[in-house]
This record gives C-alpha cells, structure tokens and sequence, in this order.
C-alpha cells in the first residue's frame, strides 16, 4: 500500500509517514502485510485491510489535500501483481508540508550565512541594522536550533581569527541578545570556540563572556556559575585547559572584588 498526494493535476506526490513500520528507505508511507486469502476468494477490493493513523501522515505542503491510496496484491513467491485497487481521500495539514520544510531549511541556512557576513563586515550602523532585519527574518522562519546555529557560525568565524577585538564582541553580544539566547547556552557555546589568547584589550567581564548591563545581584549569580564550572579544570591533567581554567578563576576574582 502507497499513498499519494494528487491535489494538483498531473502531479503524483509521495507522502511520507511519521509512523514506525509504515516507511520506506526514503521515508514515505509503505505499508506491507503478508496474509493468505482463502481458495476461492476473489473479491480483495472488499477486504478491511487496515485503518491508517492520518496523524501519522504528512503531505507535501500545508492546507486542503487529495490522498490517493494504492493497494496492490501480489503472490509473495514471484512478486505478480494479480489485483490491485485505487481510493482517494481528503486531508487536511495543519503543519507545514515536508516539502514545505524543505525550503524552509535552506532559506534558514542561506540567512546564518547572511548573518556571518554581516558579523564580518565593517561593523556601521547599516550594518546594525541589517543584523537586526535579518535576525528578525530567523525569528520568523521559527525553525527549532536555527538561532543557535547562526550564532555559532558567527562564533565559529569570530575565533578563526588570530584576535578579537572589542568591537566584534560587542557585536557578537548583540546578535546574541537579538537571537534571544541562554545566557547559560553563549557562556557554553564562547567557552567551547573561543580561547583566552585570541581575545584583545578586554574587561575581566568581558572576557568571561558575560553580558552587559546586569545588577550586581546577577553577576553574582553567574560568576557562581562560572566559578563552579571551572573549578574542576584548574587540576586537569591537560595543561592548556588547567591554565585558561586558572585565568578564569583570577578573572571571576577580580570581578568579584568590585562588587564587595
């Protein structure tokens, strides 16, 4: 048994399924079911197969659709079709369609690019604002990882240099801010891509990739944070890791001592 999208003329669109056991390598709906028919039976159109989950079905694009079922029978020995039936149907995707998706993606991917471009370019007030426009375009497309994933291709760009300077982070803060990520995540995300050695005339906060702006009472609560997470490094049998882990641990001093 297949399905088939046929809402528009001419067209024969797979559908693919979402359910375990009803997919073929590409992931479209095939459902096989080997059974015996009694000598002597020839009516198969009449036959109650199965009945299909349709909320495990998922059509080409969004809205009103006509499913077309095609069930052939056929001898399990030489794989002869002797019989086969035709139904359609309406159905209706309330999410977008995976073709849909598709497009969806590569229009995701093309703007994290656009976003590193901009990231790397001359750092004017347009280009602010294009940040801001194409950041909003992310938001729109409401893709589960994308902002996570432009800013580290940012990220990613950003420490491919031999130094970082202030204006870069600082523009690096603000995709994060507009991006609406944890702060919890770019602490992560700034930790694992950018070493202590490729960062210039900066502030102890700025180093620990804290953002701007915060009480005293926040950054207590995530110079905690860091001072827990690199605690443990500071006696890693890695001597890198051990002595970027130790300058974190001064810097977080430091900071502290300016709130006290």
């Amino acid at each position: 048994m297949r399905i088939f999208d046929v809402t528009e003329p001419d067209v024969r669109l797979p559908v693919r399924s979402l359910m375990e056991g009803t997919t073929d390598s590409d992931g479209m709906f095939f459902w096989f079911f080997p059974f015996d028919v009694p000598n002597g039976t020839y009516q198969f159109h009449r036959l109650n197969l199965c009945s299909i989950a349709l909320l495990g079905l998922h059509a080409p694009y969004s809205g009103g659709r006509r499913f077309e079922i095609n069930v052939e029978f056929s001898d399990r020995a030489d794989g002869h079709i002797y019989s086969h039936a035709v139904n359609t149907f309406f159905f209706i995707e309330d999410r977008p369609g995976y073709l849909e998706l598709q497009d969806l993606f590569v229009k995701g991917e093309s703007l994290a690019a656009t976003l590193t471009d901009l990231f790397n370019s001359d750092g004017s007030q347009e280009t602010m604002s294009a940040i801001a426009s194409c950041v909003a375009e992310i938001h729109a497309l409401d893709i589960q990882g994308l902002a996570e994933s432009a800013y580290l291709s940012c990220l990613q760009s950003a420490s491919s240099s031999s130094s970082l300077r202030r204006d870069k982070l600082s523009t690096l803060d603000l995709i994060a801010r507009l991006l609406d990520l944890p702060v919890s995540l770019i602490s992560e995300l700034n930790d694992r891509h950018l070493r202590l050695t490729t960062m210039q005339e900066l502030s102890d906060i700025e180093m620990l990739g804290l953002p701007d702006g915060l009480s005293p009472d926040e950054l207590r609560d995530l110079l905690a944070l860091e001072y827990r997470k690199w605690r443990g490094r500071a006696t890693h049998s890695d001597r890198a890791i051990s002595a970027e882990a130790t300058a974190r641990l001064e810097m977080i001093a430091r900071v502290r001592a300016t709130l006290s």
